[in-house]
């Protein structure tokens, strides 16, 4: 079959892509005859938070790279519209923009395997130094990761809890989980089948 490589990078600089009502063109060709897309990876993220409030309260130069984050939540959105736009519209989609956005909101995640029984670490994500102060005295040990990922899991030291790294948390929030001593396993499920298993081998945690 013909098939139509849709590179997410090069739009819009050197890519078109439209909406018109329902229509979408890509390079100005109608592509509403496509019936299935795989989605590999989308070059997207969901916009975090209002730079205009944060330039209020902070006496930053945010000028230049406000630009630029306003073109990129402006690309975001006609990306995720038309590959949302594309589900209700009977389109099949492998790899759904709901499952990119699981990859970034961590804590919602660990709530959905809460909810459908599956044991999680006791877990706090949290921008309160006491809070986090609490959590260490109720567990042996605690590791710490970004709450949306993208960076290595790391052991909580004694370093980690005085008063300037503690003051960082105003900067942003961050995971904390109960240490749980043991190979990493990942596993991956298809409703009661484990489709396939291995240890992940690590210098890190």
């Amino acid at each position: 079959v013909d098939t139509l490589i849709i590179d997410t990078i090069d739009f819009p600089e050197n890519a078109t892509l439209s909406m018109i009502d329902d229509k979408v063109k890509y390079q100005g060709e109608v592509i509403d005859d496509i019936k299935s897309f795989y989605v590999r990876s989308v070059f997207y993220s969901l916009p975090p938070y209002d730079l205009e409030d944060v330039k209020k309260i902070k006496n930053v130069d945010f000028n230049n790279w406000y630009i630029e984050y306003m073109a990129e939540r402006e690309r975001q959105s006609l990306l995720t519209s038309w590959l949302r736009t594309a589900e209700i519209m009977g389109k099949f989609l492998v790899n759904s923009v709901k499952c990119f956005d699981l990859h970034y909101l961590k804590p919602y995640q660990l709530s959905l395997l809460r909810k459908n029984n599956i044991p999680v670490p006791k877990t706090l994500v949290t921008n309160d130094p006491e809070e986090l102060k609490k959590f260490k005295e109720a567990l042996k040990q605690v590791v710490y990761k970004p709450v949306a990922g993208g960076a290595s899991c790391k052991l909580l030291t004694e370093e980690d809890l005085n008063e300037e790294k503690l003051m960082r948390l105003k900067n942003a929030p961050v995971l904390f989980q109960e240490y749980i001593p043991g190979d990493n396993i990942r596993v991956y499920v298809l409703a009661d089948k484990v489709i396939s298993s291995a240890i992940i081998y690590t210098q890190e945690v």
